[in-house]
């Protein structure tokens, strides 16, 4: 008798120790995904930038213009073609936002494809300098820009920063799509 007391009690420690560990489980959950979804920082979808083999320089995006063509969305990435100008558009707003992973990648004429390495200073990165600008004085559409080069060629870059600001707006040397002409 005292055996058949001694399983039906495990079986009910068990059985609790289950409902215990799954209530623990679900409350968890539940409490990352409220502290995830209330910080607003929701992950994005991957972006891979495909730049033209040997591009180099400086490269501007404008977002949110309804002349241009969406971004392409590829797999799990969503994806910005930019071409060998350096000057890319889009309709589909700035990916910027949120917690996203980024890759650059040169893609050549026959399809291969390089990972262009980002780094901090010293790092060995190539890519450099990313801003954006926001619609507002002598901004119509959302654009962003980012360098794509060494870190000596940053640094003798910094006089040809392209102006986010659009072409009709006064300045002292002309633009085009946004981008400063010397």
């Amino acid at each position: 008798m005292q055996f058949i007391f001694q399983n039906k009690l495990l079986r009910w420690l068990r059985i609790l120790l289950i409902v215990i560990g799954t209530v623990w489980a679900v409350s968890l959950s539940l409490y990352m995904l409220f502290i995830f979804l209330w910080s607003g920082d929701i992950p994005r979808r991957p972006l891979l930038y495909e730049l033209p083999s040997g591009l180099r320089g400086w490269v501007v995006i404008q977002h949110d213009d309804p002349s241009c063509p969406s971004i392409e969305s590829r797999g799990l990435y969503v994806v910005i073609s930019v071409p060998a100008s350096g000057h890319a558009c889009t309709s589909s707003p700035t990916m910027l936002t949120g917690s996203r992973f980024v890759r650059y990648e040169y893609v050549s004429p026959d399809g291969t494809r390089t990972r262009i390495p980002k780094s901090g200073w010293g790092g060995g990165g190539e890519i450099w300098a990313g801003h954006t600008i926001l619609p507002g004085t002598g901004v119509s559409f959302k654009r962003e820009a980012f360098f794509v080069g060494t870190e000596a060629e940053l640094q003798k870059s910094w006089a040809a920063q392209p102006s986010l600001q659009d072409e009709d707006q006064p300045t002292e040397k002309k633009l085009k799509n946004g981008v400063r002409l010397d």
